[in-house]
């Protein structure tokens, strides 16, 4: 079933608040015309990127950005000097569209939140 159809999950989450749910074919509409255009993020980043592991996001183009962002590119060190700026997280057992409930999120961020901003 296409998360487009009604009765899917996304659809019924969608209908509950929306005040037109005739609306959702539009909604579906665009984001697909959206998705199907080449697009580059890699400036955009601010310099962590957290996914799933059963994202819609593909695990080798979360890397790939990672790398793009410095990361990746070799051991940091015994003593963490060598330690890029960028962060990567595969969060378990997680979905494109459940990654905000997911639990371990937000221990997950919070450091790199909370790490003072490089020069």
């Amino acid at each position: 079933m296409s998360t487009a159809a009604p009765g899917a999950p996304a659809w019924c989450r969608r209908r509950q608040p929306a005040p037109k749910p005739e609306d959702w074919p539009v909604l579906i509409t665009k984001l697909g015309e959206l998705l199907q255009r080449d697009y580059d993020w890699s400036k955009d980043v601010a310099g962590m990127v957290v996914v799933g592991d059963a994202d819609s996001v593909r695990t080798s183009h979360a890397v790939e950005m990672f790398e793009l962002l410095g990361g990746g590119k070799g051991d940091a060190g015994w003593d963490g000097s060598g330690m890029p700026n960028s962060r990567l997280a595969i969060l378990p057992s997680t979905t494109h569209y459940k990654i905000f409930s997911s639990p371990s999120l937000a221990s997950t961020v919070k450091p790199f939140l909370d790490a003072p901003i490089p020069d």
